[in-house]
């Protein structure tokens, strides 16, 4: 069914609410951005920012939903081939470079874990990259790549490590040196479950 002109316009005002409070979000953090500010830079009124959000928070979850969303487009691109072990380092570092590429455009975990709540940021993210991680596990196991672990266990802690590494490397604000030993240490880690 297509959309009528009144959902399209909301679906556009929705959408440019979500990032331009992402953008505030990622530049000053939660406490310093207002509902006000939001609808300021968005050119709408205030009211059209609760026809869409019920609060603060809610814009917030939506921001952090859209980032997610990004994360696992940009590890989609990360081409498949017949080698699924490279593949799986290679989704892992462009879990990584993404950090590093946007992470002064990006709301840090550390804060979104903080204002969403563990149990809420991890249902959002989950709904995103995790898909990936889950489907790259498959291929390591179908191919007996890595030790016969429970596939849930050998996600979560993949997820984990990478999440890990996010907010690390978040945290200080890496240079190369440390960006490509943050890697390594991904990489060595991987190795670890690896069938010899």
């Amino acid at each position: 069914m297509a959309k009528t002109t009144r959902q399209s316009m909301a679906d556009a005002t929705r959408d440019n609410l979500v990032r331009v409070a992402h953008e505030l979000f990622s530049r000053q953090g939660f406490s310093k951005t207002s509902l006000d500010t939001i609808a300021d830079k968005a050119q709408v009124s205030k009211g059209a920012v609760y026809h869409h959000f019920k609060n603060k928070q809610q814009v917030y979850s939506a921001c952090f939903e859209h980032q997610a969303q990004q994360v696992a487009q940009y590890i989609g691109q990360v081409p498949q081939t017949d080698d699924a072990w490279q593949d799986a380092l290679n989704q892992c570092q462009a879990f990584l470079n993404f950090v590093v590429i946007e992470g002064k455009t990006s709301m840090p975990l550390q804060d979104v874990i903080s204002i969403l709540g563990y149990e809420s940021w991890l249902k959002l993210d989950t709904r995103h990259t995790m898909g990936i991680i889950v489907n790259t596990v498959e291929r390591l196991q179908t191919a007996k790549l890595v030790k016969p672990y429970p596939a849930p266990l050998l996600a979560q802690t993949l997820y984990g490590l990478l999440v890990s590494s996010a907010m690390s490397l978040s945290i200080s604000k890496p240079n190369k040196k440390t960006f490509q030993q943050q890697k390594m240490l991904v990489q060595d880690m991987l190795s670890g479950i690896r069938v010899s």
